[in-house]
């Protein structure tokens, strides 16, 4: 009997370890996936808002605590307000490959009633072509800013008070970014449609708590070392 057994041991074995060695190459790719892989939390490198109402002012330069996106109506003139937000993607790796990339925005905690989100307030963020700066960008100069309509993420309406808008796909935002460097510097976020009576607002970078600050979270795997 032992040596029966022994013989179909070994009779078996060339399938034995055939099976082992798959199982050591699918443990050694999912090892190289989870230890290649890293998680970034960039900070919002420049942020400001412009107001179609005050078409040469520049809110940065206010040390404004807010973005504002809206198309209100103002002594029955209507008027929209559009923000730029700004991230330094330099901290990515050459010739990584981005898998994820999430931006959030945080509900501005000083808003009156008035500020409450409101009205059919989908929003889209867009790539910017042109360089801008947070401080002397106006709704009169931001004419001549360039903003891109591939992969514009379109977000959904809400009226909810305090409504935070975090984890937001732009992954492939964000594709765009770093493949073409020399012409991505943000993003552009505007009211879907801009007509009456829509609004939200968020915090800007210059607000006190700075867990409320735009963030934008990037996964990616690093290019293999040589």
């Amino acid at each position: 009997m032992l040596i029966e057994t022994t013989n179909n041991f070994h009779a078996m074995s060339p399938m034995f370890y055939r099976k082992i060695a798959c199982i050591i190459v699918l443990l050694m790719t999912l090892s190289f996936g989870a230890w290649g892989q890293q998680t970034l939390v960039l900070p919002c490198a420049g942020d400001t808002w412009i107001d179609q109402r005050a078409e040469n002012r520049n809110n940065n330069n206010d040390k404004d605590t807010k973005v504002d996106v809206m198309c209100l109506t103002f002594s029955s003139v209507q008027a929209s307000s559009r923000g730029y937000l700004n991230f330094d993607l330099s901290a990515i790796p050459a010739g990584a490959t981005l898998t994820a990339a999430n931006l959030s925005l945080y509900f501005w905690p000083e808003s009156p009633s008035s500020h409450y989100p409101r009205g059919d307030n989908k929003f889209t963020l867009r790539r910017v072509l042109t360089k801008w700066d947070e401080k002397t960008l106006t709704w009169t100069n931001a004419a001549g800013l360039g903003v891109s309509s591939q992969n514009t993420y379109t977000h959904s309406a809400t009226t909810l008070s305090s409504h935070d808008y975090t984890n937001m796909d732009v992954t492939e935002l964000v594709k765009d970014m770093i493949a073409d460097p020399d012409n991505s510097f943000g993003f552009d976020i505007r009211l879907l449609t801009e007509t009456p009576q829509k609004q939200l607002h968020f915090c800007s970078k210059n607000y006190a708590d700075t867990s409320l600050h735009p963030k934008l979270t990037v996964t990616y795997v690093a290019p293999p070392t040589t």
